[in-house]
Parts: C-alpha cells; structure tokens; sequence
C-alpha cells in the first residue's frame, strides 16, 4: 500500500514537469522567430545621414531689391540678376540634396543597423530593409565580419558564433531525452499503482538516472551557450544609440533544466525510497 502511495505521488510529479516542460518547448520550438531572434536582438541605431540642406536663398530677391531701388534699369538688370543666381542657387541646392540622398541609399546598404541571434541562425539587418542571415556554425563565413568592428564585445561575439551549433537541435535532442525518460518512470509508476507487478518495470531505476542525467547534461549545454551568447551580446547594447531586446531563449531554458533537475531528483529519491 505504501509503495502505491509513493508510486502515486512520484506519477503526479512527472506528469506535471513533463506537461510544463513539453508546452514551453512546443510554444518556443513552433514560433519560427526564435530561430532568427531567440536569443536577442540589438539594433544599432547607426543612422549616419539626415536627408534635408538648409540654404536660405528666399531673401536674396528682397535684399537685392532693396540695394537697387530708386534706379529703374538698374533695378530691371539687378532683378533679372538675382532671379538668375536664385535659380542656380536652387539647382545647387537641388543636386546636393540628390547626391545626398544616393549617398544615404548606398550606405543603407552597407551600414548595419541592427543584429539578431537566434537558435539556428544569425542576421544582419540592414537600413534598406534586407538583411543577411547564415545558419550555425558560421564557419568561414564572412557575414559577420561587418559587426567585429564595432567593438571588443562584439569580435568576441562574432568568435563565439563561428563555433556555435544549431542550439534548436541541442534543444530538441535534450526534449526527446527528457519525454523518453518521463514516459519511463509514468508507466513504471502506473505498473506498480495497478496490480500488474509489484517491483514495476526491471531496471526502471538505472534506465530513468542514466535518461535522466543525459537530459541534465544536454540542458546544461543548452542553457550555458545561451547565457554566453545573450552576456556577449548584452555588451553591444553600450554602443551609442544602440538598444537590447532579449529573446525567450533565455528564460526557457531555466525552465528546461529546472524542469529536467526536479525530475532527476524524483527519479534519485524513487530509488532510495523504495517507490
């Protein structure tokens, strides 16, 4: 009777962290936007160009008049004059304005001005509205070599994501690990709840630490790359202008080794206490 208790209470434990478990890494595995942004996001805010050149020329016509009044001709020539250096101050104005604005153009798309980092991939974005992302590890991409300039904090984030894996497998292998090693100790508790045997399933203790310290591990993995990654990607928020948003890779991936810890130590106490 006794053993049915424990076995009851151990089956309630595991279900309630593989429910809570499994629905935060469903939500956070089936928004594709933690691929490219799981991690964070820093736009730069590197805005090198104002369009707009402020050259008064409206009172040249006025001042000019003033000059020249109380002379007839003098005062037509004068007027024709000035409306002639008006005009081609205007045009002045106008092809450095244009040239400006080429030049603004250009540079929003060579100028980055914001980074994100995902679970599977890195981007680059940029003014003109496209953006270049490349899937981990970087290897010996050069997409990134465009941000290592802007600080120390951000050569050493583009190093760490040469070497970084693809962190939405990592993740998904610990979750398989994790739902194997769950769905053992449910039917092992329910076997000895129900009178099929009393001793539950043979080697259900050894089967359940060693599934269950994968999971640990994985997760450990897992949750250590993220907080590398978000630390060093932090730092680039001291850049002028610049402004951080953190992703939920963060925050789910406390969740999963707290989750995997609690059912480890469910899984350690089952054995010392018999159930």
């Amino acid at each position: 009777m006794l053993k049915r208790l424990k076995a009851c209470f151990s089956l309630a434990a595991h279900i309630t962290l593989a429910i809570v478990l499994i629905a935060v890494g469903t939500t956070f595995l089936n928004d594709s936007k933690n691929e490219k942004e799981g991690i964070f996001k820093v736009e730069l805010g590197r805005n090198l160009l104002h369009r707009g050149l402020s050259i008064p020329t409206e009172n040249i016509p006025s001042q000019a008049t003033e000059v020249v009044k109380g002379a007839d001709g003098v005062a037509k020539q004068a007027t024709v004059a000035v409306a002639q250096a008006t005009h081609v101050v205007q045009d002045i104005q106008s092809k450095v304005t244009s040239a400006i604005a080429a030049g603004e153009t250009l540079l929003n798309k060579l100028v980055p001005e914001a980074l994100a980092v995902g679970t599977t991939t890195g981007c680059v974005e940029y003014g003109d509205g496209h953006s270049d992302c490349v899937s981990f590890p970087l290897g010996d991409d050069k997409t990134f070599n465009i941000i290592s300039n802007l600080s120390n904090e951000a050569g050493s984030l583009v190093n760490q994501l040469h070497r970084l894996p693809s962190l939405k497998s990592l993740f998904i292998a610990g979750l398989v690990c994790f739902a194997i090693s769950c769905a053992y100790a449910v039917v092992n508790a329910v076997v000895m709840i129900l009178p099929i045997a009393s001793n539950g399933l043979p080697l259900k203790n050894l089967i359940c630490i060693i599934l269950s310290i994968c999971t640990c591990g994985i997760f450990t993995c897992f949750m250590t790359l993220v907080i590398i990654i978000w630390f060093s990607g932090r730092g680039l928020a001291e850049l002028p202008k610049a402004s951080f948003h953190s992703g939920t890779a963060f925050w789910v991936s406390i969740v999963a080794l707290v989750s995997s810890a609690s059912h480890l130590v469910c899984v350690v106490l089952e054995k010392f206490l018999g159930a």
